[in-house]
C-alpha cells in the first residue's frame, strides 16, 4: 500500500497521509473509501468539503470538531460529516490515528476543500 502526504500549501495540515482508494468505481459507483492516518500531534485545520463523508476510526485516539462541537475519537467511532459543514481533526494520542474516509459521492482526485475557516 502506498501512502501519500497531503501537500497543499493552501490547505495546511500536519502529519496527514492517505492511500489511493481502497474501494472505488471498480467495486461501486455509490461511494469510495480511502485509508488515512495522522501522526502524533497531527491535525487538520477547520475546513469544509463539497461532498458527504464519514470517518471510521481504526486505531489511535483523537478529537474531531464538527461545527462548534468536539467529539472524542477511539477505535470503532463513526463520525458523519455532511457536505459543507466545517470540521477539523486532531490526533491527541501517542500513536498514529488511522481511519477510513468514506466519500459520498465518490471522491474525485483534485476536488478541493475550502481550508482555513475562521473559528
Amino acid at each position: 500500500m502506498e501512502w501519500h502526504k497531503l501537500e497543499k500549501p493552501e490547505f495546511p495540515g500536519i502529519g496527514f497521509q492517505f492511500t489511493d482508494s481502497v474501494v472505488d468505481k471498480d467495486y461501486t459507483s455509490a461511494y469510495s473509501v480511502q485509508l488515512s492516518r495522522m501522526g502524533p500531534g497531527g491535525r487538520s485545520k477547520l475546513h469544509r468539503e463539497s461532498y458527504n463523508h464519514a470517518f471510521y476510526i481504526v486505531a489511535g485516539t483523537g478529537t474531531v470538531r464538527v461545527e462548534k462541537e468536539t467529539f472524542d475519537l477511539d477505535p470503532g467511532t463513526l463520525v458523519k460529516i455532511p457536505r459543507g459543514i466545517p470540521h477539523a481533526m486532531d490526533n491527541t494520542g501517542s500513536t498514529d490515528l488511522e481511519f477510513l474516509v468514506i466519500y459520498d459521492p465518490p471522491y474525485v482526485t483534485g476536488t478541493n476543500a475550502v481550508p482555513n475557516l475562521e473559528d
